[in-house]
């Protein structure tokens, strides 16, 4: 299935609007996920997309689901 530009700027926005509401620096993300702080910054521009498993975690993380992730706009 082709990736939709739409789901990844949603998600690029997304990861860095509930980053920011949880008080969490991209460094200590990437720590949480195991991942580098280069890899979140990637995610956060749309220049590269996670793992399922990463977006789990972040679910888990952020205590939200994978769609309020992926689907929804919280900049609208």
């Amino acid at each position: 299935m082709k990736e939709n530009a739409d789901t990844r700027n949603n998600f690029a926005r997304n990861l860095k609007y509930y980053r920011k509401l949880n008080h969490i620096s991209q460094g200590e993300l990437a720590e949480k996920l195991g991942v580098t702080h280069q890899a979140i910054s990637l995610y956060e521009s749309g220049r590269r997309t996670c793992t399922f498993d990463v977006l789990i975690e972040l679910g888990e993380l952020f205590g939200i689901s994978i769609d309020e992730l992926i689907i929804e706009d919280h900049e609208k």
